[in-house]
């Protein structure tokens, strides 16, 4: 983590005054004031630890954490890859949801980011690129994580941040936050939106993309409440026979997948969109566009853009 970006960190377990972290001892601090190891300590007297430039905020028995694994092996199934030089694609990307009016690069540079939920940090190298002051990319997978470091090339406006989104250790200094494709995996999308939201200065930006209402494979409803009691290795092994995993150079046995996904709109229970998270994440919501657009009317937000698939951003009002 960069030691200048201790001052968006805070505890989850305490107040915001009581919060406050102090970096208490140090094993190593690179020219670029990166912490490689460290202990990090609130006034509270809890105490994080750092490792590998990464500063993790959750214990081995949050329940979220447990959940979390599924999310180490899918991040294990994928390539590494670099994002160098792909800024352009990653705006296209990020624009398809956000929707944001005039230059992206606006909203990014000189700003405080949250990337909340930042898997693989294809966003996160986005912000970075796009010239952040800070970029503070929170996730509860550890192996998403150490990868999203490497694939970034672990820029010095970067601070990684293992945590759990109902409960994120960041200060409410955020200028600009987004979550791509995450809160619907968390225990309660309204309460993880809840909590990112609180996080931003009146005047600043959030935008998300949540899974759409009944845009799922309606396989899922039948065989999800099986395949989350076997085993995540058994779940993988399945996937990679019928085709429905991620690793491309696995030739599945019968390529069911592939079948199904020919017959288009006649695969009407999805069987050509099932996929090895879609059959292990322990959460799986779906939303409307008009409760997301209340979320943000609700929370002070003046709406600035919504998708039907759904995504939305907003704008927080200014106090009075």
């Amino acid at each position: 983590m960069n030691l200048e970006h201790l001052q968006y960190l805070k505890c989850p377990h305490c107040s915001l005054e009581q919060g406050e972290l102090k970096l208490v001892s140090s094993d190593l601090v690179d020219e670029l004031q990166r912490v490689k190891e460290g202990v990090l300590e609130c006034r509270g007297g809890h105490r994080f630890h750092i490792h590998d430039f990464i500063a993790d905020f959750v214990s081995e028995d949050d329940q979220t954490v447990r959940n979390s694994h599924i999310y180490d092996t899918l991040w294990d199934l994928h390539d590494c890859q670099s994002y160098e030089g792909r800024t352009d694609e990653y705006i296209s990307k990020f624009q398809k949801s956000a929707r944001m009016p005039g230059e992206l690069k606006s909203y990014f540079e000189n700003k405080v980011i949250l990337d909340a939920g930042c898997g693989e940090g294809r966003f996160t190298y986005l912000s970075s690129s796009l010239g952040a002051k800070a970029v503070i990319s929170v996730d509860y997978s550890a192996t998403a994580l150490r990868r999203a470091l490497k694939q970034t090339g672990h820029p010095q406006n970067v601070t990684f941040v293992r945590g759990n989104l109902e409960v994120p250790p960041v200060q409410p200094k955020i200028e600009y936050a987004f979550s791509m494709g995450v809160l619907h995996h968390t225990p309660s999308t309204k309460r993880s939106f809840d909590q990112v939201v609180a996080t931003i200065v009146p005047g600043g930006y959030f935008s998300l993309y949540v899974y759409k209402k009944w845009s799922l494979p309606w396989i899922y409803l039948l065989v999800r409440p099986l395949t989350l009691r076997l085993s995540k290795d058994y779940v993988n092994r399945v996937c990679e026979f019928f085709g429905w995993g991620y690793n491309p150079r696995t030739q599945p046995v019968i390529p069911l997948g592939k079948w199904f996904k020919k017959l288009g709109k006649l695969d009407i229970l999805g069987f050509g969109r099932i996929t090895y998270e879609g059959l292990t994440t322990p959460f799986l919501w779906e939303h409307q566009k008009s409760e997301v657009e209340n979320w943000l009317r609700d929370a002070g937000f003046e709406l600035i853009s919504s998708t039907n698939e759904v995504a939305a951003s907003g704008r927080k009002k200014e106090e009075k």
